[in-house]
C-alpha cells in the first residue's frame, strides 16, 4: 500500500516530439467505479504542472486499458521530465491535491527519446472519454399528484430512493420503465436519488 501516492520516477520511458499515446488502467480488484483521470507532463521542467501541460483527461468505469493521445510540442525541454498520472473518484482531480479515493503516480519521461513501438503494438486500449456526461435524468411532470416519470439520459440499469424533507427514505426500488407511483406520498418537496451502482445523482420534485 502506498497511501494513494506512488513515486515511480525511477522508471523512465522515452517520449519523442510529436504525437504520442499513453496507456493506463485502474486495475480494479473487484467492482468497477467511474473514475476521473488526468495526466500532466512538466514540459518546461520548472517543477510545477501548469494547465497548459495537461495532456489527457476524461472519465471511465472500464477495468481494461484506457488510452489518451497527445502531442509533445517542439517547445518542450528535452531530457528527463516528470509526468503525473492522477485518478480520482467522484470529480476531476487537480495537479496537486489530496483526496480520499484514488491514486496519484509520478513517472519520468525522456523527452526527445526514441519510442519503443514494439511494446505499444501488443496493447489494446479504449480511448479515454467523458463517460459520465451521459449519466443524468429528468423527472416529469413536476409538480405531480400521481405518477412521476423518470427519464434516464442513457439505458443503464439504476435503482432509486425518494427522501422527504426530514431526510427519511419513503420509497425505493429499481427503475423499471420510467414511472413511479407517488400517489401515497404527502404533499411537499421530495428528493429522488438515482444510483447506477457507481455514482448517485439527485433531483427535487414536488408532490401536490
Amino acid at each position: 500500500m502506498n497511501a494513494g501516492y506512488g513515486n515511480f520516477t525511477s522508471l523512465t520511458g522515452n517520449l519523442p516530439y510529436g504525437s504520442n499515446t499513453i496507456i493506463f488502467s485502474a486495475g480494479f480488484s473487484a467492482s468497477a467505479y467511474t473514475e476521473y483521470w488526468k495526466v500532466w507532463i512538466d514540459y518546461n521542467q520548472n517543477g510545477t504542472f501548469e494547465t497548459t501541460e495537461q495532456v489527457a483527461s476524461g472519465s471511465s468505469s472500464s477495468s481494461g486499458n484506457l488510452s489518451g493521445t497527445f502531442t509533445v510540442p517542439t517547445t518542450a525541454l528535452s531530457g528527463a521530465t516528470r509526468m503525473r498520472v492522477s485518478m480520482k473518484y467522484g470529480a476531476a482531480p487537480t495537479a496537486c491535491e489530496t483526496f480520499s479515493y484514488g491514486e496519484v503516480e509520478d513517472y519520468t519521461v525522456n523527452i526527445g527519446g526514441v519510442a519503443i513501438t514494439s511494446l505499444t503494438s501488443v496493447k489494446s486500449a479504449d480511448e479515454l472519454g467523458n463517460e459520465d456526461s451521459n449519466y443524468d435524468f429528468s423527472v416529469y411532470p413536476n409538480p405531480t399528484d400521481n405518477i412521476l416519470n423518470v427519464r434516464m439520459a442513457d439505458n443503464r440499469e439504476t435503482s432509486f430512493r425518494i427522501i422527504n424533507n426530514l431526510g427519511q427514505q419513503v420509497e425505493s426500488g429499481k427503475l423499471s420503465g420510467n414511472a413511479i407511483n407517488v400517489s401515497k406520498l404527502g404533499i411537499g418537496i421530495y428528493i429522488i436519488e438515482v444510483n447506477d451502482g457507481q455514482k448517485t445523482i439527485t433531483k427535487k420534485f414536488i408532490k401536490k
